[in-house]
């Protein structure tokens, strides 16, 4: 079977998403990558290989920093592994700020049809076609 359009052309079907669904989108795609990025570090053993970091929710307020690449200093990586983890998270947290801020400029730039059409036709048999009566003047 052929694959939906919506499956298949993501790209438009987010255009095409209402403002508020696209924002919701954005925001659960966002927490999505943290949480993962976060049980990743949480692996680690945040303890030893995050600086400043105890529990998951320094882990995940670390991956915050890192995915957004706020960096305050507060936190930051001691083994080999969370910094090649943390190099990943970063370079993907730089490519979804790109592409949320392209699917932005697409949709305010996507032309919106201001035109409405009627759900009857109306016809005035008198003026002939396109408004030329049957003397070739228009009318």
């Amino acid at each position: 079977p052929r694959p939906s359009l919506r499956a298949s052309d993501v790209y438009f079907t987010v255009l095409s998403l209402s403002w508020p669904a696209f924002f919701a989108l954005a925001f659960a795609s966002y927490l999505l990558a943290v949480l993962l990025f976060a049980v990743l570090y949480y692996a680690f053993d945040p303890a030893e290989c995050v600086n400043g970091a105890e529990g998951f929710a320094d882990a995940f307020f670390f991956s915050v920093h890192t995915l957004s690449t706020v960096g305050y200093g507060s936190f930051y990586p001691l083994c080999p592994s969370v910094e090649t983890v943390v190099t990943v998270e970063s370079f993907l947290g730089l490519t979804f700020t790109s592409v949320i801020t392209g699917v932005l400029y697409a949709k305010f730039s996507k032309p919106e049809p201001r035109i409405e059409f009627a759900d009857v036709l109306a016809l005035d048999c008198d003026a002939g076609a396109g408004g030329v009566g049957g003397d070739g003047e228009p009318e």
